[in-house]
């Protein structure tokens, strides 16, 4: 019997005039989206295509290549100097962390979901299913509904191989598309899944009813009512107090204090109340900051028309996750960003799908204010329409992770950007000649404090040193999976502030490079070493002699500092905490 999809049947009685029930179990046929992976593009090794098709790995708790495994872990990337400030985070501060978008072949009304966690498992917090039914149907515009099936604050962690199965809400429809939530922060070290598995009974053999119909209204964040329409200014519990239950005799100041208090939905839910209430939560003054990432599910393009009346003086938005498969399109958006950027100085846009190139130019001509601009894994963008964006001379932050930016747009672009503090540029496929790249950043960018070149292949020694001339002020550098990068002397010399240095699988590493990083930056609290072969616990002792201030270290997989040095090392300097990752594969 094929593993991937298993029938079973169950026989009605004669007479009975039931449907047999069709039980069946499938694994992961496609990877539709998804927010950050550990892996490179087109490749196999840890990236989340890993998820296609059944458990390869035999249940086996390690690090292997062949999981799928997220971009981050714990609380120290939370501390790093890159990080942004939530969005409105007194009124909606979103616990998911990263998502995935899995595609199974067959619609199920979902009975059971169960992840094959093969290392560090404990970081699903969310599932979510679609009533999407065919992958042709994908990005097109319909009525689409997302439910959840299960949520959950944080879990526990584990140091074992777990098949996590969570108790699921019942579904109203069959889906063959789930998102996936991720909240990591609590977790040790990375999280990798081997495989996801649904189980369920098909849509012609289910006995409830299919209730799109009754949920195509309600879906949206309730707003399309206004005051006028539902509020009675005739009731009131307080007599004399008035045809707004008492809220007359509070000064303005005290209701728009309590009003700034509620999330989004509650403002939207309040609005009908009484007319004094319309006024204070339509006012944009509770709009200058908006987070619609938590409602990514149920946020489309009437809610986006409905809030381009409030949102007159608004700084900073967040549609982060939102718009998928048709939920918002580039032309609903390009009327908000026309009527509401003027005054926005923030703008996080990760992994907006509906986004094209034609949105990136009236952002550009719009948002002149712009400081912050996040396009993480916005991959459907032409690299070549960011050139538009030198027009955004203020800009400060920059996140491009996964896009396609090429090296002609990219030297383009630094030329204005003389106050461009942090630069992400992990994973960005179109740049051949980082070292280009590199001279123009550090010519241009004096401000410079946070660099991400995750993955950056063709980055050498040379592009290295026009960064560390160029950019003195940098606190944070990633240059993981750069595997031959020499001249890391030379950076910490020029760059003595540095607080995050992450050098992962960089083979060229030796104990002269650690001895430059001793003497050069005290103020260094997060090291990545994972894959050094030539470092020896003497050199790696030293950093920790003088850099006081260190409080994270991955060594993994230095063949030179065994589990032995480690535990030692954890008895002299406890402040620390020290990775040392596990694969049965490696260390066998």
């Amino acid at each position: 019997m094929d593993s991937m999809y298993n029938k079973n049947c169950s026989k009605p009685k004669i007479g009975s005039g039931k449907k047999p029930k069709v039980s069946v179990n499938q694994f992961v046929s496609k990877v539709l989206c998804f927010s950050s992976q550990y892996g490179r593009e087109n490749s196999i090794g840890y990236s989340m295509t890993n998820l296609v098709g059944p458990p390869n790995l035999l249940n086996r708790y390690e690090d292997n290549t062949q999981a799928a495994v997220l971009r981050t872990y714990g609380p120290w990337w939370l501390m790093a100097p890159s990080v942004s400030k939530v969005i409105d985070s007194q009124r909606s501060n979103y616990l998911g962390q990263d998502f995935v978008d899995l595609w199974f072949d067959t619609p199920l009304y979902p009975s059971n979901i169960l992840f094959y966690e093969t290392y560090h498992p404990g970081a699903v917090v969310e599932i979510y299913a679609c009533n999407i039914k065919d992958i042709s149907e994908c990005n097109s515009q319909q009525n689409i509904r997302w439910e959840c099936l299960y949520s959950c604050f944080m879990q526990a962690t584990y140091n074992e191989f777990r098949k996590f199965s969570p108790t699921l809400k019942t579904c109203s429809f069959p889906t063959s598309l789930l998102r996936i939530v991720f909240r990591h922060e609590h977790l040790d070290y990375y999280t990798e899944i081997d495989a996801v598995e649904l189980v369920g009974i098909t849509a012609d053999s289910h006995d409830g009813t299919d209730l799109d119909k009754l949920y195509k209204e309600i879906q949206h964040l309730d707003i399309s009512k206004t005051a006028k329409e539902n509020c009675d200014e005739t009731s009131t519990s307080i007599p004399g107090a008035g045809a707004n239950g008492g809220f007359d005799i509070l000064p303005a100041e005290v209701i728009q204090f309590i009003f700034q208090h509620l999330t989004i939905p509650d403002l939207c839910r309040v609005a009908p109340v009484c007319h004094l209430f319309k006024k204070h939560c339509y006012d944009s003054i509770l709009y200058c900051q908006l987070n619609i990432q938590p409602y990514w599910f149920k946020f489309n393009d009437s809610d986006l028309e409905r809030f381009s009346s409030r949102c007159r003086q608004l700084k900073k938005l967040s549609l982060a996750w939102c718009g998928s498969y048709g939920m918002l399109t580039p032309e609903t958006f390009d009327r908000f960003i026309e009527r509401c950027g003027r005054n926005m100085e923030c703008l996080q846009l990760s992994c907006c799908s509906f986004l094209n190139d034609d949105n990136v130019q009236t952002i550009a001509e719009t948002c002149t204010q712009l400081k912050e601009l996040n396009f993480q894994s916005c991959t459907q963008l032409n690299g070549r329409s960011f050139g538009c964006l030198s027009s955004l001379h203020s800009l400060q932050r920059l996140n491009l992770y996964r896009t396609s930016l090429t090296d002609n747009q990219a030297c383009f672009l630094f030329k204005n950007f003389p106050d461009l503090e942090h630069l992400n540029l992990g994973s960005v496929s179109g740049i051949q000649h980082f070292d280009v790249v590199m001279g123009s950043l550090g010519h241009y960018c004096k401000k410079l404090k946070s660099l991400d070149l995750w993955r950056a292949k063709t980055l050498t020694k040379i592009g290295l040193g026009s960064l560390a001339k160029g950019c003195p002020q940098l606190l944070e550098l990633d240059i993981g999976w750069c595997l031959d990068v020499s001249g890391i002397d030379i950076l910490v010399e020029k760059c003595k502030n540095l607080k995050k240095l992450f050098l992962t699988s960089n083979r060229t590493i030796g104990d002269n490079d650690l001895e430059a990083i001793a003497v050069n930056c005290a103020d260094l609290e997060q090291l990545d070493l994972l894959g050094m072969r030539y470092i020896s616990p003497s050199s790696l002792e030293r950093v920790l002699i003088k850099c006081q201030k260190m409080v994270f270290v991955d060594i993994s997989f230095c063949e030179q500092i065994t589990t032995t040095v480690v535990n030692n090392l954890k008895v002299l300097y406890p402040r620390v905490t020290f990775k040392k990752s596990f694969s049965r594969t490696l260390d066998e």
